[in-house]
């Protein structure tokens, strides 16, 4: 059986299948995209005989996939339909990630793939670092989305002591940045051999050294 929805729902995909087979081998193309993959084998003979897979993987036929991430409330939100929590898996709306960093450390991201990142003010005690495991292209960049939810804030991140970075980009490449408010760092971007990055709405404010930094990062857009 085959979840899409992180075992919120099964599908049979095989059935009358000798265990002493071992292999099945899976046409996953009429399944489409999911982050949030799970496997279930359940024996017929016996129902209460059940496996299934301790990790979530992402399924790719065509097109990048979402992800979720979400302060700890739902005021003015415009992605998520539940706060964020790091033990959450960030791949579906009602289950969103609280830290950025979570969702980049748990996930593969790859191009075409898109971040949301809602309504709030995210507290930052460190640099959140973009590396090059999780690059895109510069056709078909990964991109971070802030609310667009201007009126009450939008997404707001605050590395709180001015010093430090509060995003790091450190070789990468395609990724882009949009609808994000960085307060209170020492550096609020950091490009460190990054290159064709976008920054696109994003405003940088209060920072003790310097809003934008760059080193050995060509063609990058702020």
């Amino acid at each position: 059986e085959y979840s899409g929805n992180e075992g919120a729902s099964w599908v049979v995909i095989a059935s009358n299948l000798a265990a002493a087979s071992r292999t099945f081998a899976w046409d996953s193309i009429p399944y489409g995209s999911s982050p949030g993959g799970l496997w279930r084998i359940i024996s017929e003979d016996d129902p209460t005989v059940v496996d299934q897979s301790t990790s979530l993987f992402a399924l790719r036929n065509g097109g990048g996939l979402a992800y979720y991430v979400n302060d700890g409330s739902t005021a003015g939100d415009v992605y998520c339909s539940a706060v964020g929590n790091d033990s959450n898996g960030g791949v579906f709306p009602f289950a969103p990630k609280a830290t950025l960093q979570s969702l980049i450390d748990s996930r593969d991201l790859e191009p075409g793939d898109i971040v949301y990142i809602d309504t709030g003010v995210y507290l930052l005690t460190a640099s959140v670092l973009v590396g090059d495991l999780d690059a895109g292209q510069s056709t078909n960049r990964v991109v971070f989305q802030g609310s667009t939810n201007l009126a009450v804030g939008g997404t707001v991140f605050n590395r709180q002591t001015t010093s430090g970075n509060a995003l790091h980009l450190q070789r990468t490449a395609g990724i882009e940045f949009r609808n994000l408010n960085i307060i209170n760092a020492g550096q609020g971007v950091y490009s460190d051999e990054a290159g064709d990055c976008y920054f696109i709405d994003v405003r940088v404010e209060n920072c003790s050294s310097a809003a934008f930094a760059a080193n050995k990062s060509p063609t990058n857009y702020f």
